[in-house]
């Protein structure tokens, strides 16, 4: 079942609307890192990593520009969209 590994704001100033989110999402084949604005749209420009954790256990081979399984990473990444609409329905009052 893939799940969100790590759901990080960054550091710095303690708005949300201006921090860049950091998703790191994975299951026992592939591993992605998300990172957007929750004031901007999410879309798949907003994956900066892929790996494929069977091949490259120590995550040394970033496939982001090369072959890779789009449907099971497009998996992934709705896991992860799923998750920022959940963060920008919370934060949607402070959001500017």
């Amino acid at each position: 079942r893939p799940c969100i590994l790590s759901e990080y704001p960054g550091r710095g100033s303690p708005d949300m609307d201006l921090k860049q989110l950091y998703f790191g999402c994975y299951d026992d084949s592939w591993k992605i890192v998300v990172k957007a604005y929750l004031k901007e749209e999410l879309n798949e420009q907003n994956i900066t990593e892929i790996y494929d954790v069977r091949k490259d256990l120590f995550e040394g081979n970033n496939l982001k520009n090369g072959s890779y399984d789009r449907d099971h990473v497009q998996k992934l990444f709705e896991v992860v969209k799923k998750r920022f609409r959940e963060l920008k329905q919370e934060y949607a009052g402070l959001l500017k």
